[in-house]
């Protein structure tokens, strides 16, 4: 298993550098960040709330301590356990809508502002809300911290960041330009995989 403190050292030797580990520290980070909005097996995440009679929006909730939600794109509302898909709709149709508060029942609209969930009708009883999406996973300080971007995405992570050395430290664009083309053939495997766990299919990535 690879940690922070093993791809800092690694990246290092490979650099042939072992005065800039601040600036390798830093340049993970950069890349993780990159791509931490994407959806992979290890960051997806789903969360639930219960809604209140005459309550319209829910606070995004933290993922059981990995870190908090990024987005989500799908939400559904359970009643009785009967499962509904609710249709995402602009903030603005929501409250456009919304012009009698009195006026509530089983949510068939959703949408997504200041980080809440605004549901309509406005539920009229308690009712399990259900979020799919994404999460960011705990932040990285420690050397022997280490998480999917440590282990299953080491290869994607560490060559994005090398790029980054390239580009942003060492000034070297030709060795910058090489890393970036790595770190694009170690994405496309990082997805294909993903697609191989979650949808059982392989797709090509452009």
């Amino acid at each position: 298993m690879s940690t922070l403190g093993t791809m800092i050292d690694r990246i290092a030797d490979e650099l042939g550098r072992d005065n800039i580990s601040t600036q390798i520290q830093r340049s993970i980070k950069t890349t993780i960040a990159r791509y931490e909005r994407e959806r992979f097996w290890s960051t997806e995440q789903k969360w639930t709330a219960s809604t209140a009679d005459g309550t319209q929006s829910y606070t995004m909730p933290d993922s059981s301590g990995e870190g908090p939600l990024i987005y989500a794109d799908k939400a559904t509302i359970t009643v009785n356990s009967q499962i509904n898909h609710l249709e995402r709709k602009p903030h603005s149709v929501i409250i456009d809508l919304t012009t009698n508060t009195s006026y509530k029942g089983i949510p068939r609209l959703w949408s997504y502002f200041q980080d809440a969930v605004w549901l309509y009708p406005i539920p009229n009883a308690v009712m399990t809300l259900t979020l799919y999406g994404v999460r960011q996973l705990t932040a990285l300080s420690a050397t022997t911290d280490t998480n999917f971007w440590m282990v299953e995405a080491e290869a994607l992570i560490r060559s994005g960041a090398k790029a980054d050395l390239f580009a942003h430290v060492i000034r070297n664009y030709d060795e910058a330009t090489a890393m970036k083309a790595l770190e694009r053939e170690e994405y496309l495997k990082l997805r294909g995989e993903n697609d191989q766990r979650i949808l059982g299919e392989v797709r090509g990535w452009l």
